[in-house]
């Protein structure tokens, strides 16, 4: 029995047509960025307007001086970036969009973890005077610490989840986070928000822009579903 016979036998047909390729297959080429889900992209580009966003008010307007850049300036980058892609991610899942969200996810996730390391190195007096009376948490500044920290908890615990949610569950539990960090980031500073001589360069604060995300976040998910689409 020749060869072919053999294969022919022993091998289905439609196995050998998977093995050669067609003029129809493209190789696919090796790329950091996926080819259908933007997340990556939407992730960078994120940052990027944050950054410079934070810069401008911080370091050009406000005088921080420039050696606290990798440290107090873009700690608030890496906590407004995590906020943002939220609620991003909560935007694509109610439009009915079928791209995951897993990259947007974890750029968020990697933006909040950093946010929060760095918070437990500029949470003193010399940072945030106004958190403290007498070295110790006003009763805003610790209320704002509780609710980031329960966000950050529903956070983790939702991505060592490895149930499968339906979508909508899955934008309420995002929502619930914007929602807590928006509160976090309000009981910061939501008492000098009104007073514009304190804007510089007459830019909002970032507290009140996060605190608006959140707000953003819960209308996603109260108006009907077909108004994003």
């Amino acid at each position: 029995m020749s060869a072919p016979a053999r294969h022919k036998k022993f091998i289905p047909q439609e196995t050998l047509d998977v093995l050669r390729p067609t003029e129809s297959e493209k190789t696919p080429g090796l790329s950091i960025l996926p080819q259908r889900d933007p997340g990556i992209k939407i992730a960078a580009l994120t940052f990027s307007i944050v950054t410079v966003y934070a810069t401008v008010r911080y370091n050009v307007f406000k005088g921080v001086a420039w050696s606290e850049w990798p440290v107090y300036t873009l700690n608030k980058v890496f906590g407004v970036t995590s906020l943002v892609l939220l609620v991003i991610a909560v935007f694509r899942y109610r439009s009915g969009n079928t791209l995951p969200n897993g990259k947007i996810m974890y750029a968020a996730g990697l933006s909040a973890g950093t946010h929060i390391l760095l918070s437990c190195f500029l949470l003193k007096p010399s940072y945030y005077p106004k958190f403290f009376t007498s070295d110790k948490l006003t009763l805003f500044a610790g209320l704002s610490m509780l609710l980031g920290a329960i966000a950050s908890v529903i956070f983790i615990n939702g991505a060592l989840s490895k149930g499968d949610r339906q979508l909508r569950d899955k934008a309420i539990s995002l929502v619930v986070i914007c929602v807590l960090t928006g509160l976090h980031t309000f009981f910061q500073g939501f008492q000098t928000w009104l007073v514009l001589s304190t804007w510089p360069g007459f830019l909002p604060p970032i507290t009140m822009l996060s605190s608006f995300a959140g707000i953003i976040a819960l209308v996603f998910i109260v108006i009907p579903k077909s108004t994003l689409k």
